[in-house]
């Protein structure tokens, strides 16, 4: 039930959940389920999404095992699943300031690109 995948807990059935364990997995995927004229929809950890209580007619694609984190040279490289938390403790860690506004933020890195959030992000238009 996609009710266990929102904070609001509301939704009814997928045909199918899928978590991709990396971004190689996805790039297999999405050819094939569009190949396929099979509906499917990407999600994170769902606090931002609201589900019909009919459900989803096709796959819904959670992001939330593709959460790989590297620094280096001062610069980090995250995967979408990632949880902006996590991501602050990276940057905290590693002395790398600028994301102390995602600490109380519940989404993940790709929801935040994909819904610009705006308590002090800054992006430089490359969400990937």
């Amino acid at each position: 039930m996609l009710k266990n995948y929102s904070h609001f807990r509301i939704g009814g059935p997928a045909h199918a959940i899928i978590f991709p364990e990396s971004f190689y997995h996805l790039a297999l995927l999405l050819p094939w389920l569009t190949s396929e004229k099979i509906p499917w929809l990407v999600i994170g950890n769902g606090s931002n999404i609201l589900f019909d209580d009919s459900g989803f007619c096709g796959i819904i694609i959670n992001l939330t095992q593709c959460c790989s984190i590297q620094i280096r040279d001062r610069k980090i490289r995250a995967d979408a699943g990632i949880s902006l938390k996590r991501l602050w403790l990276h940057a905290t860690r590693h002395s790398l300031g600028g994301m102390n506004f995602a600490v109380g933020i519940p989404g993940t890195l790709g929801g935040g690109c994909a819904n610009e959030c705006r308590g002090g992000w800054r992006s430089n238009g490359r969400c990937a």
